[in-house]
């Protein structure tokens, strides 16, 4: 039997139908690859406009792990690491793939899935000795690996002590529309490339078929960083096939441009993912259940009982994180595509 409600991650559909009406209007044209099409080139004017960086790089990839290995390695020199909290991404999801490029990953504690500027300085200072790796490289996802998000002041921060201490800022994006529709934070498109080196608009979990968007806010990291993009495997031929997808994201729901980031579909899909997270964890509270993690964003943590988990599985997809005595935390990820229909008839079924 298949399940009726859909809630194991934000990328269980295929996309946007506004995405694959932009794809279908496209069909019969023709473009330059590698990224040298119009359209990509209208992409990243319209990225030079809502960061207000007029001389900011965009590349197009294909998925989020490899946006991190290239933004990881591209940068750094050999003997040089990068700073991440022990619940990051690079860390424990992505099969050692930044490790093998050949770049040590330094863990520090969390604050709910946050790095703070005391972390980072506390593991630049532990690691001055010549037979250390190097920090070189900051890393931190928005939202986080628990669904929370960084207010401008936290980013602020942390920007800080990187040029304190010489080191890029690198913000994983994957999930940057749902951390920016949170109402728990306050920045725009344009203070995160004022206070990040290097950040990326992901598409493939915010209703794109797959692609992210790599903003290089700083023109010495920029050079040459095409033949990097070569040289992991990351550079698409039909570039132009992700330039098109963020086309019909940065537009309206009717596919008109639009002057201001917070009009996009990009944002509006993010905003009503958002809203059913919050409901659906104000239902899981009213119903008696503790949730793991503040619901900041569209990722919900809560722990339920292990008959419970069992009893929804036939209809419900979801992700047990990690199973305890007699109970389990629970990931339940909303999106643009859930209902307010869907959240009540979850609410039921607990």
């Amino acid at each position: 039997m298949g399940k009726t409600l859909h809630f194991l991650n934000d990328y269980e559909s295929l996309g946007h139908e506004n995405v694959l009406q932009k794809l279908q209007e496209r069909w019969s044209e023709y473009y330059r690859g590698y990224g040298f099409d119009t359209v990509s080139e209208k992409v990243r004017e319209q990225i030079r406009k809502f960061t207000n960086r007029p001389q900011a790089s965009t590349y197009f990839v294909a998925g989020g792990t490899l946006t991190n290995l290239l933004a990881c390695s591209a940068f750094l020199r050999p003997f040089e690491s990068i700073i991440a909290t022990d619940t990051a991404h690079i860390s424990n999801m992505e099969a050692g793939a930044i490790e093998a490029t050949g770049h040590r990953i330094i863990n520090g504690s969390n604050v709910n899935g946050k790095l703070t500027p005391a972390t980072i300085e506390k593991i630049v200072k532990e690691n001055q000795a010549e037979t250390k790796t190097v920090p070189r490289l900051v890393f931190l996802a928005n939202s986080s690996e628990t669904g929370t998000v960084y207010t401008e002041a936290e980013i602020a921060a942390i920007s800080k002590v990187c040029k304190q201490y010489d080191l890029f800022l690198f913000m994983d994006g994957a999930r940057l529309g749902f951390a920016m529709a949170s109402d728990k934070q306050d920045l725009s498109l344009e203070s995160i490339a004022k206070y990040c080196d290097v950040f990326y608009i992901g598409g493939t979990k915010n209703g794109a078929i797959y692609g992210e968007a790599l903003v290089i806010t700083d023109p010495e990291l920029d050079r040459n960083f095409i033949h990097a993009q070569k040289n992991r495997g990351a550079l698409l031929a039909k570039t132009y096939a992700v330039a098109m997808q963020f086309e019909a994201l940065f537009a309206d729901e009717n596919l008109n441009e639009v002057q201001d980031f917070s009009e996009t579909l990009y944002m509006k899909n993010a905003i009503h993912a958002n809203k059913m997270g919050r409901l659906l964890a104000e239902a899981f509270v009213e119903a008696g259940y503790e949730l793991a993690y503040p619901t900041e964003s569209n990722q919900v943590f809560v722990y339920l009982p292990l008959s419970l988990c069992e009893e929804l599985s036939d209809k419900v997809s979801f992700e047990i994180s990690e199973k305890l005595e007699n109970k389990a935390r629970c990931r339940f990820v909303t999106t643009y595509r859930n209902t307010e229909a869907d959240i009540e008839e979850l609410a039921k079924l607990i």
